[in-house]
C-alpha cells in the first residue's frame, strides 16, 4: 500500500482574523489542520487536501508566513532608518 502525504507546514504568528486557527478552518473545514499555541501567539498549520497545499491555503486567506512577515518589517524598518543598519 502507497500513500502520498505532505510534509510542508506553514508556521503563523499572530494575524488579526486568524482567531487561533479558526480562520482558517471557517474557510477550509478539515482540509486545514493546525496546533496553535495561545502563549506563544502563534501555529504551526498543515495542508489535509493533497490538491491545496497550505501556502496556497494561507495566502489565500491573506495570512502570510512568519519568514515573509519578518521579511517585511525588515523592509520597513529600513524604510524608516534610511537604509539597512550598518555592521561594524
Amino acid at each position: 500500500m502507497v500513500h502520498q502525504i505532505d510534509l510542508s507546514f506553514g508556521l503563523i504568528g499572530w494575524e488579526d482574523g486568524l482567531d487561533g486557527g479558526q480562520g482558517l478552518t471557517r474557510k477550509f473545514g478539515d482540509r486545514v489542520g493546525y496546533n496553535y499555541y495561545r502563549d506563544e501567539d502563534a501555529g504551526i498549520f498543515w495542508s489535509n487536501d493533497p490538491k491545496t497545499s497550505i501556502g496556497q491555503m494561507m495566502r489565500s486567506a491573506g495570512f502570510p508566513e512568519v519568514d515573509e512577515e519578518t521579511a517585511r518589517t525588515r523592509t520597513l524598518q529600513d524604510t524608516v532608518r534610511g537604509g539597512p543598519p550598518k555592521l561594524p
